[in-house]
């Protein structure tokens, strides 16, 4: 309906102006101001501290950037679970100060972090919603936005990845046919064991790939179409047939 069709446009939109703010190669980011007043109300960040937020996310740099969602990332795989990282379960500790040597050198507290947490948050929320509508093969001057995600993929979470990986390994599987095309051990692979061992003994370089193990692999399967490897979980691409 007009309804919903009026919310996808303007999410593209809305998406399209923050995009502009937070990518590109300026070494300062320039959020735009209504989006930052919306997370500072959700956020119920107080009237005393409005401006402060907006005046740090509008000072913060690229390599900070950078840097906090690898921190971030980081958290979020060491926590083991597929609920993305939350704003009080960010932390800044001498061991992280150590690793992470633009944040440390930017003086900021922990307080500070997660509020730029809570905009690269809302910002990621944002660019998940419209991945769906954006064709990533289209170049620069053809696509504004598919040229945004990829001049902002440094600043897109793991856990937001995650869920589009997946989906794309879903989307791209093989579901018919498997069983002619390779399941059914009718694929095989040689690999001629003395040739790699003679190579090994002569210290030699495989620059043919045809005598080392991964060279004899790759030289039978490396020109194989993606589909090839979109097997169902569990399925058998090819067989190795030991020679030599």
């Amino acid at each position: 309906n007009f309804e919903a069709e009026h919310e996808w446009f303007k999410d593209l939109c809305d998406t399209a102006v923050v995009m502009r703010g937070m990518s590109g190669d300026e070494e300062l980011q320039q959020v735009p101001e209504d989006f930052l007043f919306k997370i500072s109300q959700e956020s119920k960040i107080s009237e005393d501290e409005i401006m402060d937020f907006i005046n740090l996310n509008n000072t913060f740099s690229a390599k900070c950037d950078f840097e906090l969602v690898s921190l971030v990332n980081e958290l979020f795989i060491k926590k083991e679970s597929k609920t993305p990282l939350q704003v009080n379960e960010l932390v800044f500790d001498d061991a992280a100060k150590i690793r992470y040597r633009e944040l440390s050198k930017s003086g900021i507290n922990l307080q500070r972090l997660q509020w730029r947490f809570q905009v690269l948050r809302c910002f990621n929320q944002k660019v998940s919603h419209v991945l769906r509508y954006i064709s990533l093969s289209l170049p620069k001057n053809e696509s504004f936005l598919s040229h945004g995600v990829r001049e902002c993929r440094g600043i897109v979470f793991w856990s937001s990845k995650e869920k589009l990986w997946h989906a794309a390994l879903a989307a791209t599987e093989v579901k018919s046919g498997v069983t002619k095309q390779v399941a059914n051990n009718l694929f095989k692979v040689t690999v001629d064991n003395k040739k790699a061992l003679d190579l090994k003994s002569r210290k030699a370089v495989d620059t043919q790939y045809t005598q080392s193990v991964f060279g004899q692999v790759y030289a039978q399967v490396g020109s194989k179409p993606g589909s090839f490897w979109r097997l169902p979980r569990q399925t058998r691409a090819f067989v190795v047939h030991e020679a030599g």
